[in-house]
């Protein structure tokens, strides 16, 4: 089972998104309209609610939906409110859309929110039409082949190392990948499934398209 998490940033890609019949959904924010313009009903409707029509909001509440309202002052994004909401019901495996916007700011929170996500035990998995990312695990792990043509390794630390990587168009062995230098960026995989293996600190995996490659 999976928790869904429905942000505010581009969702239009979406359209023919079906959650399956146990996945939990949450609508944070804004992103509660464009579950209900295509006819899906959040488990969950959280955020402070600043970027929501007022009648949509209603509406939920109308529909029997559990609102979580928060004030607008407060010191956790709407979208890390709805990750610990996930946490919280125990899921491990959490899946965010509309998490990467206009607003870098909330973006670049909305990935350091993998990290906590991490820390509590579970894995967040951040989409968008072109890109899907997450954190690889220390030790052993397939990255299976996507219809999105290029795997990067992005150190979140300021060196990650014991970096294996194979299964791809520029292997690496024992290499050790440095913040800020663009080495890990760009690899293909060339087989049905990539292997990876990282000794130590914190990899980013980006799967990415220069055309829409995740489109639902």
């Amino acid at each position: 089972m999976h928790a869904l998490l429905f942000s505010g940033g581009t969702l239009r890609w979406m359209k023919r998104m079906q959650p399956q019949p146990h996945d939990w959904v949450v609508g944070i924010d804004a992103g509660n309209a464009f579950l209900l313009e295509h006819g899906l009903r959040p488990t969950i409707a959280v955020g402070d609610f600043d970027t929501l029509p007022s009648q949509t909001l209603l509406q939920l509440q109308q529909m029997g939906v559990v609102v979580q309202r928060h004030p607008a002052e407060k010191d956790a994004t709407d979208t890390e409110l709805a990750l610990d909401l996930a946490l919280a019901q125990g899921y491990k495996e959490i899946w965010l859309f509309g998490g990467w916007g206009s607003r870098w700011d909330h973006s670049l929170a909305n990935l350091y929110l993998l990290e906590k996500a991490r820390r509590r035990g579970a894995r967040l998995v951040l989409w968008s039409p072109k890109n899907c990312a997450f954190l690889a695990e220390v030790g052993f792990q397939q990255i299976p082949k996507t219809p999105a043509p290029y795997l990067s390794l992005v150190p979140l630390d300021q060196e990650v190392r014991g970096i294996t990587l194979e299964g791809v168009r520029y292997p690496l062995t024992d290499a050790v990948l440095i913040r800020g230098e663009g080495r890990g960026i760009s690899n293909e995989i060339l087989a049905e499934k990539a292997t990876l293996r990282v000794g130590s600190g914190t990899l980013l995996l980006c799967l990415s398209s220069d055309t829409p490659a995740f489109e639902g």
